[in-house]
Order: structure tokens, then C-alpha cells, then sequence
């Protein structure tokens, strides 16, 4: 097999190793099955953890799925055994830890270390709050580099309606304090095709929250006490307790005595509206957020006079 180049990249002010998932193509018998592979840096190998996703005919990979613990630079995927890492990630039942970050369930909350908790929320148009409400827990991936715990279910309000079904992936890596969540919702309502929405979030609740910081121009650093929201209205502006800003970087932290926990969103300020909003002992990121009357009015083409009476955009269509 040919050493296959792999470039790790990470955001400015990162160091160390950094939580790595991705997949390459690989060319017909250049790995036949059994294949195993290590990661080559610089310095040495570095922890990799490899799925093959799919064959061709003679039965070597064709698409290997890489999980790596590693820095930024350059790197050869190259034939041999991958060493264990220090900080391997630990399975027992439904709980993952990697000595840096523990994660398990209790009920329709996912429980960090120190008590911190995440929670998946929907808000219908009447204001009625649905909370996501696993049906199944899994360990979907069990592995030393990484390990993810899968949530499928559905959003319940206090009464036990319905509103929709979702699934909600957490991953932990070795060496790292993160955690990767990929919540997903499924539009599927027991009445209709569409479902209206005031609000979709994920909530971290860290007890006893001392100070909180929003990352911004320049970071907000405040009391919790009081409740403070960046709100990414569009691609080139946001708002934050009074002020406004351009592209948020998408992250905040929430503090206590014992610890701290942040949150960050990837193409926060590309996918908005965005927005993060600190308030108590949440952190909340606004997913979907909710928003008012006049907030996009300026996205609005422009006004025209046309045959004496002012119109809005192309007027009715159809004959």
C-alpha cells in the first residue's frame, strides 16, 4: 500500500492534539482486508482509530473512515499498528470518559462531569416547550480514539404530546475535554407535513453559574444574573447587549466555582440566524432562535412607486 498524505489544519490559538474525524478514498487492493493503519507525523506516530465503510469486489477498503487525536501539520496514513493513547476513551454500559470528560444519560438530560448538563428543546408557535426525550440510547462507535453515544426519540412537552422525532450524537476523544454533538431533528408530526417553530435550542446548565463570557468584538464578560443574548441576525452584523458587532466567532463559556463549560457552534455567523444567550445557569444556543417582529426588516427589497401606488417585489403571480 502507498502512503496516502493527510493534512490536519487547526483554528488560530489551538494547540496540541486536536479531535480529528474524516474519510478518504482508497484505490482497488491497495488495502486488502485485515489491513490495519497508523498515522505518521514528524514526531512519531500518533493515535488513529480506522472503520471501513465500504469495499470493493476483491475485498479491500475503498472508503476508510479516520479518527485521530493529533496537531495540526502534515501527516502519511501508512500500513501498520497504531499505538493505544494515554488518554484512551473508556466504554462501560452507556457511560464514556477519556480522564478529561465523562458523558452519560439521565433521563432527557446528557450529564458532563460536575453536574453540567445539556438538554435539546423545541418551542412551537404557541409557545409550548417540547424537550428532546430519548426512547433508545446506544454506544453507536466504541473505540480508544473515539467513542460516540447515539440518542433517538422524540420531543415531548410536560403533558407527553408529540411534536417530532429526533437524534442527537455526542462524541468523546481521546486526549481532549470536548464533547462533538450533532443533534438532528425529523420533521415528521402526527398531523401534516410542516411544523411550525418559534424556537429549536440546545441548553447547558451548569449549577451555581458564576460569570459567563460571549465571544464577540470585543468578548462580553458579565454577570449571569442577568440574562444577556448575541443574536446573529445576518451575515455581516450581530447584536449583543446593546451593542453590535460583525461575524461572531460562535462561542461562549459559563463559569461556577468548580469549573467551567464552553460552548461552540462551527459557521456560526454562515448559517445564521444564530445565537447565544447566557442567562442564570444557562448557556444557550439558539439553533433556530427566536427572533421579532422587524428583526429582517432590512433584507427587504426595496420599496418602488409603480403606476401611482407603492408595491413590494414582483407583485401576484399566476394569470
Amino acid at each position: 500500500m502507498q502512503s496516502y498524505p493527510l493534512s490536519i489544519r487547526g483554528a488560530a490559538g489551538i494547540t496540541g492534539s486536536l479531535p480529528v474525524t474524516g474519510g478518504i478514498p482508497l484505490a482497488k487492493g491497495e488495502a486488502p482486508a485485515g489491513t490495519t493503519f497508523m498515522l505518521q507525523g514528524r514526531s512519531g506516530p500518533k493515535p488513529i482509530q480506522t472503520t471501513v465503510l465500504g469495499t470493493w469486489p476483491d475485498g479491500s477498503a475503498r472508503w476508510l473512515l479516520i479518527d485521530a487525536a493529533a496537531p495540526a501539520g502534515e501527516y502519511l496514513l501508512t500500513p501498520g499498528e497504531s499505538s493505544l493513547p494515554l488518554g484512551a476513551v473508556r466504554v462501560v454500559d452507556t457511560e464514556i470518559e477519556n480522564g478529561e470528560v465523562s458523558l452519560r444519560t439521565d433521563g432527557a438530560d446528557l450529564l458532563l462531569a460536575e453536574d453540567a448538563s445539556i438538554r435539546f428543546e423545541a418551542v412551537d408557535a404557541h409557545g409550548v416547550t417540547y424537550t428532546a426525550t430519548p426512547q433508545t440510547v446506544e454506544i453507536e462507535r466504541n473505540g480508544p480514539v473515539r467513542s460516540t453515544l447515539a440518542w433517538s426519540g422524540e420531543f415531548l412537552d410536560g403533558s407527553g404530546d408529540r411534536l417530532f422525532s429526533f437524534r442527537l450524537r455526542a462524541s468523546v476523544y481521546a486526549y481532549s475535554s470536548r464533547v462533538l454533538l450533532q443533534p438532528l431533528i425529523l420533521v415528521d408530526p402526527d398531523s401534516g407535513v410542516l411544523c411550525n417553530l418559534r424556537e429549536l435550542r440546545l441548553r447547558v446548565t451548569l449549577p451555581n453559574a458564576t460569570g459567563a463570557i460571549i465571544g464577540g468584538e470585543p468578548d462580553w464578560t458579565g454577570d449571569t444574573t442577568i440574562p444577556t443574548r448575541l443574536f446573529q441576525r445576518d451575515d455581516e452584523q450581530y447584536d449583543l447587549d446593546g451593542d453590535s458587532g460583525g461575524k461572531a466567532p460562535g462561542w461562549a463559556e459559563i463559569q461556577s466555582s468548580m469549573c467551567s463549560v464552553s460552548l461552540a457552534m462551527r459557521e456560526f455567523w454562515q448559517q445564521w440566524p444564530k445565537s447565544l444567550e447566557v442567562d442564570g445557569n444557562d448557556l444557550v444556543l439558539g439553533l433556530l432562535p427566536t427572533f421579532d417582529e422587524g428583526d429582517f426588516a432590512h433584507m427587504l427589497p426595496p420599496v418602488s412607486a409603480a403606476a401611482g401606488r407603492s408595491c413590494v417585489g414582483s407583485g401576484r403571480r399566476g394569470g
